[in-house]
């Protein structure tokens, strides 16, 4: 699996766990309803500016949309959607784990 397959796959989940259409979506994140489409479609690779205000509309780090995630799992906590302790590491010594477990204990 690509990582545009896992953003894809990430920000169609987070936006249906939000209850919202691509429009919604996009008019709240400031992008376009064309490139979101884009983008859930795997069409486009996004700027880290738009990863950005995707991470910061559902309440998560950038880094977390490109990471493999349980999609069939029901979300605890619409705040922590995509929470770095709640799926299943592909590889423990991951510089980006690593990184992201040092920002948690930091932040």
């Amino acid at each position: 699996m690509t990582t545009k397959d896992i953003l894809r796959q990430n920000l169609k989940h987070l936006r249906r766990q939000f209850h919202e259409t691509q429009l919604e979506a996009a008019s709240e994140t400031g992008i376009s309803e064309g490139h979101l489409r884009n983008m859930e479609n795997g069409a486009t690779n996004p700027s880290i500016s738009v990863l950005d205000k995707l991470a910061a509309h559902y309440g998560t780090q950038t880094a977390q949309l490109l990471l493999l995630q349980p999609h069939a799992a029901k979300l605890p906590d619409m705040q922590n959607a995509l929470d770095p302790q709640a799926f299943e590491p592909p590889c423990m010594h991951c510089p980006l784990l690593k990184w992201l477990r040092e920002q948690g204990q930091n932040g």
